[in-house]
């Protein structure tokens, strides 16, 4: 009730728990009109529950955003290890198209070949597997083979774990203070809210009640009249913690 007019009513409705709620509302009340106007049994709403899931755990919300913002700094990354994965294609399909047999791992007939092959390669599946006919040939096709898992497998995704690694710690750091200002900023306007007659202070009474409200039971009456007192920076007024 307080994260509203503590952060804004734009800044609210644009944040990605709230617009991912409004997102999906919106989605499964098409898909139920939709599907009860017609006989399909396609709900295309589905695939919108996850973000449901999503939306509703804040530690998942701060993952998928991370995420997302890795995307765009992965985008020179990305392009130097297609233009080696190409570069090694076209080198494959030079040397080893027409005589290679590796038809179970892989083959470099042709240039979408040669790429399925290398990226199954970088992942360690066919490795040494896809290496051997070649390698039975003549030695020197290692330097082929292990130069492009070194670079690949050893290098490329080495830079794209720290990538992650640092955007997520720069992330969390700026999520840090953002945290620390919102909490103040939902402190300040709950003391407002509290503060009726803006004399900048709390009587004890409406903390008391305050208290009672939002955890009924949990203290008694002494135990809220020491929190009062240990929050009230001026001892001997009762007229409450300043504001």
């Amino acid at each position: 009730g307080l994260k509203w007019p503590s952060i804004g009513g734009w800044r609210y409705f644009r944040g990605f728990s709230t617009l991912s709620y409004v997102v999906c509302t919106f989605a499964l009340t098409v898909d139920v009109l939709v599907a009860l106007g017609s006989d399909r049994n396609v709900r295309f709403a589905r695939v919108f529950r996850p973000l449901i899931l999503v939306s509703a755990s804040r530690t998942l919300r701060r993952i998928a955003g991370t995420i997302l913002k890795t995307i765009p700094k992965l985008g020179n990354i990305a392009a130097i290890y297609v233009t080696m994965l190409s570069t090694f294609a076209i080198m494959g399909m030079n040397l080893f198209h027409g005589w290679y047999d590796g038809s179970e791992v892989g083959t470099f007939n042709t240039f979408q070949d040669s790429l399925l092959s290398l990226f199954a390669l970088g992942s360690l599946e066919t490795y040494p597997d896809i290496m051997l006919p070649a390698f039975n040939h003549n030695n020197i096709y290692y330097l082929y083979f292990g130069g492009y898992v070194v670079l690949s497998t050893f290098l490329m995704m080495n830079v794209f774990v720290a990538i992650v690694v640092e955007t997520y710690k720069a992330t969390r750091e700026r999520q840090v203070i953002q945290d620390f200002i919102e909490e103040r900023k939902a402190l300040d306007a709950a003391f407002q809210l509290l503060d009726a007659n803006s004399s900048g202070r709390i009587p004890q009474d409406v903390f008391e009640e305050f208290i009672a409200r939002i955890a009924p039971g949990r203290y008694t009456r002494e135990q809220i009249g020491v929190i009062f007192n240990h929050i009230d920076h001026e001892e001997g007024d009762d007229r409450g913690p300043p504001g």
